[in-house]
Order: structure tokens, then C-alpha cells, then sequence
């Protein structure tokens, strides 16, 4: 069955209990609960063939989730993983050669691959000047590792898919599906549906929401924003905010004022999204229609 598999080496087997729990902590919670549940239940585990299985599947995850210099993020799903291998050549050829960013004067931006519009790839042009100003984008896409499992009453952060390694500025995440609230404004023509969602929405219930989501980023995972303005928020086709660009984010330390922190946050969002709300109460949807 394995014969054309390198094979991880396989420890003695007086270590192999040992190794095997350390090597399973490694792994998703779903997967470790599933291999520790077999083990456990063998009657003679190093008289069967789980060990050889285990390492076999050691080593294709491995195999499966580290392509070139992308690193998947384990919890991704297996449809997003095939589409990633898909999009291998391009996203390492095309958003990796400085000929080919795109946006004038900008140190960072983010592209819809045109070959799957489910996937969005962050990357930047001039890796000095982003982190003059950001966090630098490995520790970004951290802070969306930190906050992948966070939803509040809907309300959620972009799933983190892969980045690149080898100090090469790259990540892929999802695309959430609806636009930001500065680009529903600023393009009420393009964004006639997501003003229409946005009208039936009850205001304090979606400010409340988006509120609850920040103060349990700050309290559970001491992680502040710092840039929640109009632009770093989304409205999404499901009727949900979305907190986006951790550029400017930060862990709370020891000795810094997380308070001010927090209440900028907390302030910053509030009034982004009641600008949102009183701005598309001065759109004319009919008169855009008659306009087209």
C-alpha cells in the first residue's frame, strides 16, 4: 500500500507512544481527537500498523499543505486546498514579481485571483515602506490565525488560507462576498443591493454586533485594531459586518496603555458605521436607475 511513499523513519518501538502524543498535539483538534480516539482503542496498538499509518499521514499532510514557499493553513478546507494547488504556478509566478503589483503609490494591496474568485492574495510592493507604517505581513496574517474561530452574532474576520515563506510578502484568505462600507458609499451605482440589505438592517442591533465582535477581540484574544475606519469594515451579502486589514494591530503589552487602545477601537468602529448608515439614507437609488 505505501510502497511508493518515502517514509518518515520510524522510532523504536519502546518511543513510539511517547512520540506519537507529542506529534499529535501538533495536529487540528479534530484531527488529534480522531487518531488519539483509534489509538486508544487498540488492543495491541505495536502489533498492528498505526504507527506506519500515522507517520504515512505525517508525511502527506506535510506534503499536501507546504507547496513551493505557501504554507496552508491546516483548517483550511480540502475544496479551498485543491483550488489553492490549482492557482500554485500563478500565485507564485505572477504576485511575486515585483513587475506585476499593481496600485499606484500604494505599499500593499489586495487582488481577487481572476482565476477563482473565492480567493483573495495580499501582497506588497516595497516591503521598507509597509512596515514604516504596518506590522509587517506575516504578523498579520497571525493576528487572523488569532481570530479565525472568532464570530460574533455573524459578525467575523476573513478565514486566513495560506502565506508565503522565505520573506517573500504574500498571504491568501477568503473573499467575503459584499464590499466595504467607504466603496458601497463612495459607489452607490455598483452597490445598489448591499444599500438595499443595508436599510432593512436594524441599526442598533448591527452596531451592537460589531461593538461585541471588537471588545471580544480585545478581551479574549488582547488584540486591538487600531484602523477601524469606514474602509476596514465590510458589509457582507449575508447581512453581516466583517472586520478586515489588521495592518495597523497590535498584542497588548505589559506596560502600555490598553485602555486608550481599546476605547479608540471601540470609538473608531461606532462612528464608522453610524457615518455608513446616515450616508445611505441620502442616496437616491431611483434616481441612479433612471440615470442607467
Amino acid at each position: 500500500m505505501f510502497e511508493n511513499f518515502n517514509r518518515l523513519p520510524t522510532p523504536e518501538k519502546n518511543n513510539q507512544e511517547d512520540i506519537f502524543y507529542q506529534e499529535v498535539e501538533n495536529l487540528p483538534e479534530e484531527l488529534a481527537t480522531r487518531w488519539t480516539d483509534e489509538y486508544e482503542n487498540l488492543a495491541d496498538p505495536e502489533n498492528s500498523d498505526f504507527f506506519e499509518r500515522f507517520h504515512y499521514f505525517l508525511g502527506e499532510r506535510k506534503r499536501v499543505t507546504t507547496i513551493v514557499d505557501l504554507e496552508i493553513v491546516p483548517e483550511t478546507p480540502p475544496e479551498v486546498v485543491e483550488q489553492i494547488l490549482a492557482l500554485k504556478e500563478d500565485i507564485t509566478n505572477e504576485y511575486e514579481n515585483p513587475n506585476s503589483f499593481l496600485g499606484e503609490g500604494r505599499t500593499a494591496k489586495v487582488h481577487i485571483h481572476p482565476k477563482n474568485s473565492d480567493i483573495c492574495i495580499k501582497y506588497i510592493k516595497d516591503a521598507d515602506s509597509y512596515t514604516k507604517t504596518d506590522i509587517p505581513l506575516y504578523q498579520e496574517f497571525m493576528r487572523l490565525r488569532e481570530l479565525q474561530n472568532l464570530k460574533v452574532k455573524g459578525v467575523r474576520t476573513p478565514t486566513p488560507y495560506f502565506e508565503s515563506t522565505g520573506g517573500r510578502h504574500i498571504y491568501g484568505m477568503e473573499r467575503i462576498k459584499g464590499n466595504t462600507l467607504v466603496q458601497i458609499m463612495q459607489k452607490p451605482s455598483e452597490n445598489i443591493e448591499l444599500i438595499e440589505l443595508a436599510r432593512t438592517l436594524d441599526r442598533e442591533t448591527a452596531l451592537d454586533n460589531i461593538v461585541s465582535f471588537v471588545r471580544e477581540m480585545h478581551e479574549k484574544f488582547k488584540i486591538t485594531h487600531n484602523d477601524l475606519e469606514i474602509i476596514n469594515v465590510m458589509l457582507g451579502f449575508d447581512g453581516n459586518f466583517y472586520v478586515i486589514d489588521f495592518g495597523k494591530s497590535k498584542f497588548e503589552e505589559i506596560g502600555e496603555d490598553h485602555e486608550m487602545y481599546r476605547e479608540f477601537d471601540i470609538k473608531m468602529v461606532k462612528s464608522a458605521v453610524q457615518e455608513f448608515f446616515e450616508k445611505i439614507d441620502n442616496i437616491d437609488i431611483d434616481d441612479i436607475n433612471k440615470k442607467e
